[in-house]
């Protein structure tokens, strides 16, 4: 039987030129911590899924944060805010 993971979802973007560099999808924080500090890029895409949520209607919707980012200080603070 497989366990529910209670962790986050975290999906990481590097871009260099508008391009893509690396994808990088998973739960593990000390990965996203790493990339963000270690990398060669010069924009970031964040995002932190946290699971389904009922809105007000009583639809069933994916809760998550996100947002790009230039730096890697900016980046690490709002990731540190939306692992809260």
């Amino acid at each position: 039987m497989k366990q529910k993971n209670d962790f986050p979802r975290v999906s990481l973007r590097l871009y260099n030129k508008d391009k893509i560099l690396r994808i990088y999808n998973t739960t593990k924080i000390k990965r996203i911590y790493a990339k963000i500090r270690g990398g060669k890029w010069e924009k970031l895409y964040l995002r932190v899924e946290y699971g389904m949520a009922k809105t007000k209607k009583g639809k069933l919707e994916m809760f998550y944060n996100d947002g790009y980012y230039e730096n890697w200080h900016e980046a690490l603070q709002a990731f540190k805010a939306f692992m809260e």
